[in-house]
């Protein structure tokens, strides 16, 4: 039986310049949801599910994220050929840059621009690294507090003990990974921050301007790590993914 895509369903051709979205550690596809209708007709928006959640549930956990990177990058590759704009938040951004610094490795297309949410220095120690020395309680606790899970989980054991497993398992797949200096991208890259963001100092996202050679921004935006539920930050996010491909269909 065939495993489930990670972009379903997947980009038609022809279609509009289109907008990768990666979602955070412990979330799912749908979290973009409503971002095709925010974005207009202008782009096409293809939310990345990644494996263990969703219809993607049963699907072999990767061991590390340079086997993440890999996967993605077989299955993704046949849809960006054409402009597109990758965009990942928290756990997301880690993952869009090791996907794009994979590609540019082997001489394939780049994204037009890399736009990333909630995640500092790639090349730092991830966020959350006490996460494998803290109970489940603790765990649900910090989650709670930062917006990332409900209280109403508390009722439910059985949910919450699935939805920690698969935080801790994205959380490792983060720790995995390691930039290295490597070479500046020739990728423009435009990094948010939320200024209530407990787990980031707002500050810390112009260390992403070392890992470009084509043009950095950095933006703070109303909210906390979770920032994207917040209409004006979302809003603000979508300017950003949807410029550059605007000014590449313009170029061309």
């Amino acid at each position: 039986m065939t495993s489930p895509l990670a972009v379903d369903p997947p980009p038609a051709p022809g279609t509009a310049p289109r907008v990768f979205c990666f979602h955070h550690a412990g979330g799912t596809a749908s979290v973009f949801t409503g971002w095709q209708r925010e974005a207009g007709r202008a782009v096409s928006v293809h939310p990345v599910q990644l494996p263990g959640r969703e219809r993607r549930l049963h699907d072999e956990y990767p061991d590390d994220m340079a086997a993440l990177v890999a996967d993605l990058d077989a299955e993704l590759s046949p849809w960006l050929e054409a402009p597109h704009v990758f965009y990942g938040h928290s756990m997301g951004a880690l993952v869009a840059f090791a996907l794009t610094r994979h590609r540019l490795s082997r001489g394939a297309r780049l994204p037009e621009a890399l736009v990333t949410g909630a995640f500092g220095d790639p090349a730092a120690p991830p966020p959350l690294e006490a996460v494998p020395s803290m109970s489940d309680d603790d765990l649900l606790d910090l989650l709670i507090g930062l917006g990332g899970m409900s209280d109403v989980v508390r009722r439910y054991p059985r949910w919450a003990g699935p939805a920690l497993a698969l935080i801790r398992a994205d959380l490792a797949l983060c720790t995995s990974f390691q930039a290295g200096p490597g070479v500046p991208m020739p990728v423009p890259l435009h990094a948010f921050a939320g200024a209530e963001d407990p787990l980031l100092d707002s500050t810390s996202i112009e260390a992403w301007g070392a890992h470009t050679s084509a043009g950095f921004t950095a933006e703070v935006v109303p909210g906390g790590h979770f920032f994207l539920a917040g209409p004006v930050a979302r809003a603000r996010v979508l300017a950003a993914v949807t410029a550059p491909l605007t000014a590449a269909a313009g170029a061309r």
